[in-house]
């Protein structure tokens, strides 16, 4: 199976437990060994703890994180100040002193939260200009437009 194959679906798997020999072997343990109080995994907890590193182990669980933050403090700064630093569309629902201050890092937010915030504002902006900026009758066919008249 190609690891990348079913995220192309929305699913998710893990390969290490597609295991034929895995799917015979893991109703035979014990309960005692799969939950253990309130921690679930207990065997695989413990295989995990063993085999890597504490930092690794210790780490909370968390999704498939985009890096908003780097993206835009580097590559993408310019293409946001652009999009919001002057006249946007987003300044119609949003007070435009206050995008100017978290677009300069002048609002006493986290960086994560001003990255988020600014995703928010340049998505709108991208949806505007990509479909709400044009009429509506430019993007009808020639023979439709002339019934619609």
């Amino acid at each position: 199976m190609d690891i990348c194959e079913p995220w192309s679906n929305s699913l998710e798997s893990r390969s290490p437990f597609l295991s034929k020999y895995m799917l015979e072997w893991a109703p035979k343990i014990p309960d005692k060994e799969k939950i253990r109080g309130t921690t679930t995994k207990y065997i695989l907890r413990k295989l995990a703890l063993k085999y890597s590193l504490d930092e690794v182990y210790n780490q909370p669980k968390r999704g498939f994180e985009v890096p908003l933050k780097s993206w835009i403090e580097g590559e993408l700064k310019k293409i946001f100040l652009d999009s919001l630093g002057g006249d946007s569309y987003a300044e119609s629902f949003v007070n435009s002193k206050f995008i100017h201050q978290i677009l300069h890092s002048k609002k006493p937010i986290s960086r994560e939260k001003r990255a988020k915030v600014l995703w928010n504002l340049y998505a709108l902006e991208v949806w505007h200009n990509n479909f709400l900026k044009y009429s509506f009758r430019q993007n009808i066919p020639t023979e439709i437009s002339a019934s619609v008249q």
